[in-house]
């Protein structure tokens, strides 16, 4: 099987970029990471952009073929029962029911050739392997910022941020996320609830 998505190549994001961005985010209160920091940052962040477009433009889309597909095969089974039972109830001659009997089987060795067919293609993978992603920003927000995160530890001193609405983190993930998904998120407040939401949750937990 070929990589999971090979023409996914992902967003645009260099080191030299994030360093820009970042300055912007922190200005001179806070020291920044290292420049192999913002370089796997970035490495990071194409990758999840690539994951983000596969997921949106295949895995969602197979995935729900797939369920097509076993909705029509379930549907056509059901179907030449029907018509079998029919050719009973109306009494049809022995070959009206044979031809009847021989569609079946026909259609029974196409599931059984469908069951047997080795899977290779992309959509195959798609379909039964890859984890459903939403087609929106919160679904990469938390792990954006845990990779912000960890690249700021990096700094000299290394820089440990808390949970916040408007803070550092949050200013992050707003400001990269248009690379990744393509959308802006609705406000830079909606980034920093949805990032403390959960760990809010865990706390009162």
């Amino acid at each position: 099987m070929s990589a999971p998505f090979p023409f996914y190549t992902g967003g645009s994001f260099t080191g030299a970029g994030l360093r820009e961005t970042i300055a912007g985010i922190l200005g001179n209160r806070y020291s920044h990471p290292s420049a192999d920091a913002l370089n796997r940052l970035a490495f990071s962040l194409n990758n999840y952009a690539g994951i983000f477009q596969y997921s949106r433009d295949v895995a969602n889309k197979s995935r729900i073929q797939r369920h097509d597909v076993i909705e029509a095969i379930q549907t056509i089974l059901c179907f030449l029962d029907d018509r079998e039972k029919a050719c009973h109830a109306e009494q049809q001659s022995i070959e009206t029911i044979e031809n009847e009997r021989l569609l079946h089987k026909r259609f029974d060795a196409f599931l059984l050739s469908l069951q047997n067919q080795i899977c290779n293609l992309d959509m195959d993978y798609a379909a039964t392997c890859f984890p459903a992603v939403s087609h929106n920003w919160k679904s990469l927000a938390p792990v954006i910022a845990e990779a912000f995160k960890v690249s700021m530890l990096s700094a000299d001193p290394p820089q440990i941020f808390g949970k916040s609405h408007t803070g550092p983190v949050p200013r992050f993930v707003y400001a990269v996320m248009p690379g990744i998904t393509g959308e802006t998120p609705t406000s830079l407040n909606a980034v920093g609830h949805h990032l403390i939401s959960p760990y809010v949750s865990r706390k009162r937990s």
